[in-house]
């Protein structure tokens, strides 16, 4: 399949329209989704989305971030997932 045909996951979407404004993406080991990660981490650096790959970073900034933020609307990611645990960059 050609790479502008290819059928990218809504969440690259919404990281590159900003929709989302911190991309939190902790490793794990699950090959099935190791392709999706990468996409999703290379999307959000090269939109200039904030990126969160560390676990200690999560446990250590995040909640001082949202401290200084307030109020935050936040959706899980999972909002925007295909339905029945399909594979982001399945191709169509």
């Amino acid at each position: 399949m050609e790479e502008e045909e290819r059928e990218y996951p809504p969440a690259t979407r919404l990281i590159q329209e900003r929709t989302i404004g911190l991309v939190i993406n902790l490793p794990n080991h699950n090959t099935k989704f190791v392709k999706d990660n990468y996409l999703i981490r290379r999307f959000a650096v090269d939109s200039g989305v904030p990126l969160l790959t560390n676990f200690e970073q999560v446990v250590n900034l995040f909640p001082e971030a949202l401290d200084e933020i307030g109020n935050l609307d936040a959706s899980a990611l999972f909002h925007f997932t295909k339905p029945s645990g399909s594979n982001f960059s399945k191709e169509a």
